[in-house]
């Protein structure tokens, strides 16, 4: 949550209610949008000195706009080029894809060749799962390959579309 918001801060300056406007929008269908989730977030970066506060009054009533600091931006870039944990891979993938055009060309490149390096790791992780015959033989086994199956699908398709992402990026550093 905390990195998603240093995004959104990277692009302007937020309240907290523009923040949780943001994220209903769903750069991530992991994310949650709620008051009390992103109040904690924030309170971290501001520990943490990723972003700072300042108070203003618009029509008459207090609000708190947020800028993310240079610590922040720092944090940001670097929490974009780290591997994605296999975990998280799908949901980390898709905010930090969200998010991608605020790196630099060369930056972008990086992420995403460290991208298709991990998907080839996670198909071929997949691809060599051993099974006893004594599972192959229960009835619900075929079903049980099917979700292997789509899984192995899924990671195809998303390959396929970082591969042809990495051919547009290379296309505009020519």
């Amino acid at each position: 949550m905390e990195n998603i918001i240093l995004g959104f801060l990277l692009m302007k300056n937020l309240s907290q209610y523009e923040i949780k406007k943001a994220l209903e929008k769903k750069p991530s269908p992991f994310i949650s949008a709620s008051l009390g989730s992103i109040q904690a977030a924030l309170k971290k970066l501001l520990e943490k000195g990723h972003i700072t506060m300042q108070a203003t009054i618009e029509n008459g009533r207090k609000k708190n706009i947020y800028q993310i600091t240079d610590n922040g931006k720092n944090s940001f870039h670097e929490w974009m080029l780290m591997e994605i944990d296999e975990y998280n891979f799908d949901h980390l993938l898709m905010s930090k894809l969200f998010f991608l055009g605020l790196l630099p060309l060369e930056n972008q490149q990086v992420f995403v060749n460290n991208i298709i390096d991990q998907l080839n790791e996670i198909n071929e992780d997949l691809r060599s799962v051993a099974v006893s015959d004594e599972l192959l033989a229960h009835p619900i086994a075929k079903f049980q390959f099917k979700t292997l199956d789509l899984a192995c699908e899924n990671y195809k398709q998303t390959l396929k579309f970082f591969t042809n992402l990495k051919k547009e990026l290379e296309n505009q550093s020519i």
